[in-house]
């Protein structure tokens, strides 16, 4: 099984596991409308930094909603 996680830096530094599927891996981090350096990493295979920018604005409830954004990666094995 692949343990995979991404870490994340900017508005949020943390490090978030990722859930393995058997067709795609999925991996949910939280925070805060703002830009994210993201590195994704799994033994045996070399990592994948990406940056994305997360938008937010301020609903009709008053309350902040953050945009959801995707990042897709491909992840190469290791020498």
């Amino acid at each position: 099984m692949l343990d995979a996680t991404v870490r994340a830096s900017g508005p949020v530094n943390a490090t978030f596991p990722c859930n393995v599927g058997t067709g795609e891996t999925e991996c949910l981090v939280w925070g805060p409308g703002g830009t994210y350096l993201l590195e994704v990493s799994a033994p045996g295979f070399a990592s994948v930094q990406r940056s994305v920018r997360v938008r937010d604005k301020m609903g009709e409830c008053g309350c902040l909603i953050v945009e959801t954004e995707r990042v897709d990666v491909v992840l190469v094995k290791g020498r």
